[in-house]
């Protein structure tokens, strides 16, 4: 059931956990891991492999972030052969054309730039991880 698939949220700043947490139970999603940086955010999807446990679905994590970037962590995921099919959706206040460029270069799914709607939120995350019929 993909509304009750596990999404993980990375982002440094409380608020924007809280926000995105609510546009995505807003839409009907219903299980959410959130994680500060790169570094909780990679121990989250580990923890997802071990058995009995939900594995992600999708990741939605800020490009920049303190201890572990984005960028960082886009990287260790797919270089990882068992977390590397994982959807990811890059969050950035970042403007500059080639930065976006690098992002989906490095294995991005999609970047969505900072501020967005809900409804464009929901729109990319139904992309990659669609509601069932």
């Amino acid at each position: 059931m993909p509304l009750d698939t596990p999404i993980l949220i990375v982002d440094g700043s409380t608020s924007m956990r809280t926000a995105i947490r609510q546009m995505l139970k807003s839409a009907g999603y219903k299980n959410m891991v959130v994680a500060r940086d790169g570094a909780e955010g990679l121990h989250a999807l580990k923890e997802g492999l071990k058995p009995a446990a939900h594995k992600i679905g999708l990741i939605l994590c800020d490009l920049t972030m303190a201890n572990m970037s984005g960028m960082e962590m886009l990287q260790a995921v797919r270089k990882n052969s068992k977390l590397q099919s994982i959807p990811f959706i890059m969050l950035t206040n970042e403007k500059k054309v080639e930065q976006i460029l690098e992002v989906v270069k490095r294995g991005a799914n999609d970047v969505i730039i900072k501020p967005f709607t809900a409804s464009l939120l929901i729109d990319k995350v139904q992309k990659l991880l669609p509601p069932a019929p």
